[in-house]
């Protein structure tokens, strides 16, 4: 349902959250073990963003530096891409959502996407029993990575999105350090 997402032109707005059931880490932790995902959600959603953006990060803390909240938000040129994560939302949740002159589409835990327009909204849903890890991506991911391997050809996983989103999540963690 990502990659529904991720086909869609005119992407004007992004955003990925996360949520956790009251779940207390350390910043570093949680923004590397969490965080990024819905970071590297969002920027394949985003597809390349290029060099001119501006980044604006926002953490909440405990007097023990353990995360509550963190936001990273992108401005480019044509997209605001915002990425939030919430430790003590009461629910785990990961919801996307990208808007565009055609509508808002929203996919809530990998299993359900919603298309909003002017005249009204469809609900497509995961078939019964498909297995989590294709539900979440990772089987589809793994398979095309290994075939890409065994066929000589480019990785599927852009290293520019990777080594972006690691250098996001590097800048919000001295960012918190700040606070």
């Amino acid at each position: 349902m990502i990659q529904q997402l991720a086909a869609l032109p005119t992407k004007h707005l992004i955003e990925v959250i996360k949520t956790r059931i009251d779940t207390l880490q350390p910043t570093p932790f949680a923004i590397y073990d969490l965080m990024i995902h819905p970071l590297d959600t969002a920027l394949y959603l985003a597809g390349d963003i290029g060099s001119d953006y501006q980044v604006r990060t926002y953490c909440q803390q405990t007097d023990q530096h353990e995360l509550l909240i963190a936001r990273i938000q992108l401005e480019t040129p044509h997209q605001l891409i915002t990425v939030t994560l919430d430790m003590q939302s009461g629910t785990n949740q990961e919801i996307a959502t990208v808007q565009t002159p055609t509508g808002r589409y929203t996919v809530n835990n990998l299993t359900e996407l919603v298309h909003q327009q002017a005249t009204g909204q469809q609900l497509e849903t995961v078939a019964d029993w498909t297995p989590t890890l294709t539900n979440r991506g990772f089987a589809p991911m793994i398979d095309a990575f290994i075939s890409a391997i065994e066929n000589d050809q480019p990785s599927p996983i852009s290293t520019a999105s990777s080594r972006l989103s690691h250098e996001l999540c590097q800048q919000l963690i001295e960012d918190a350090k700040l606070r």
